[in-house]
């Protein structure tokens, strides 16, 4: 039996440019250089980041609201705002598939022509382009998002789930090593506090934090492709302070500022120095290599390494790297490695590291008896024996698979996604 779809298994990779591997600039000896980027609001189609919280609800009805009848209603307020004066409240109608917000907070849901919304389907619950504004200490500041509400009965207690896609992200146009990236941040909302069902509390206040957040970095005239952050692709990812590019390393200061009448983030890279020692990679057709430090005195860092097509042999911050997200593109096709930890990979300042990852990869199926039948999972593996995934995958076009007796096909199918 084989799979059809090869794809990435046997595709020959041109050669690529790759940036040239030199010693960080030094923090003394010349002038400090920092780049200074105010990063404007934008908004995307798709959503970019979700999360999951439980929401208490609340048994009080609003001073005003619409006549609910005898249906079960469910009220509560979503906290997402620094201050307890920036919490939503809601109401949700399931029997009706709308919910209602309070986007004036004065307890009335009446009078919120903008804060009606309705799902298109009532098993599935989803409210989209929800626009909610939040002041703060320097001006009104705007959040897209969509939420999708679940009954959970009792299992949560008093509580309702509440799935949030956030559409809005700051970004703008920084000039590093000579070539224009688009930079962003797309904030984290949820915080560090997760809970032992996988869910995280709200009420966070993390609006106007970069803390935990997500760094967006890709070329400039990549600025109008859509991105996710939880796709396996690698536009954003979470980073440290220490940061390094190419073959430069930063400090990288957040400040939620004014700029131009306006609420928003100002970015600042500082180029220093950072003592560099050699990694080889083995793995072939990497589009993007993303390495996350551990701490590890007295090295600097940690260090957050984003290596962008990079040559067998470069050079990065000395340390220990426990973390490694890397995606492959080759013939026109991309794919993320599933798997992000990898065991602890110590880089000196005189004996190279060796990182075993990356392509080819190989189509593999997975056979185990199953009560008299056989069950067919398809992997794609990678040099190292990782899992990988396609992205941006045809779902119309699924992995398929054909059973040979004597060199005769005798049975032929398609493996299921998911």
């Amino acid at each position: 039996m084989k799979a059809a779809n090869s794809l990435l298994c046997c595709l020959a990779f041109a050669a690529r440019a790759g940036l040239s591997a030199q010693e960080a600039t030094p923090a003394h000896g010349g002038p400090e250089v920092v780049h200074t980027v105010y990063l404007e609001y934008q908004e995307a189609d798709r959503g970019l980041v979700s999360w999951v919280f439980l929401v208490p609800l609340q048994n009080a009805r609003f001073s005003k609201e619409p006549d609910f009848g005898r249906r079960r209603v469910c009220r509560g307020s979503l906290r997402l705002g620094s201050e307890p004066e920036d919490a939503v409240p809601f109401a949700w109608d399931p029997g009706q598939a709308k919910l209602y917000l309070d986007l004036n907070r004065n307890g009335d849901l009446t009078d919120d022509p903008n804060g009606v919304f309705s799902a298109r389907s009532r098993s599935d619950q989803t409210f989209t382009n929800l626009h909610i504004e939040f002041k703060t200490r320097i001006g009104t500041r705007r959040l897209l998002a969509d939420l999708s509400l679940y009954q959970t009965g009792l299992r949560w207690g008093n509580r309702l789930m509440v799935t949030l896609a956030c559409h809005s992200f700051w970004a703008a146009k920084v000039l590093l090593q000579g070539q224009e990236w688009q930079v962003g941040l797309v904030e984290n909302l949820a915080g560090q506090t997760p809970r032992r069902n996988g869910t995280i509390e709200v009420g966070l206040g993390r609006l106007g934090s970069a803390e935990d957040g997500y760094l967006l970095l890709r070329p400039w005239e990549s600025r109008n492709q859509p991105f996710n952050l939880q796709d396996g692709s690698l536009d954003g990812f979470n980073f440290r302070r220490d940061l390094f590019i190419g073959h430069q390393a930063y400090q990288v200061d957040w400040a939620y500022d004014q700029h131009d009448g306006a609420p928003g983030f100002k970015l600042e890279l500082r180029e220093c120095f950072a003592a560099l020692g050699e990694l080889r990679l083995t793995g072939r057709f990497i589009q993007r290599l993303v390495l996350t430090g551990t701490p590890n005195p007295p090295a600097a860092g940690p260090f957050t390494v984003v290596l962008d097509r990079p040559e067998p042999t470069v050079r990065i911050p000395v340390g220990s790297y426990s973390q490694c997200r890397i995606q492959l593109e080759a013939g026109g096709a991309q794919a993320c490695r599933l798997e992000q930890a990898s065991p602890v990979m110590p880089v000196g300042p005189s004996n190279a590291a060796v990182l075993t990852a990356g392509g080819p990869l190989t189509n593999t199926v997975r056979i185990v008896p199953d009560e008299g039948s056989l069950s067919l999972t398809y992997q794609l593996v990678g040099a190292e024996g990782a899992l990988y995934q396609l992205l941006h995958q045809d779902r119309r076009h699924p992995p398929s698979w054909v059973v040979y007796r004597k060199g005769e096909a005798i049975d032929t199918g398609w493996f299921r996604f998911g």
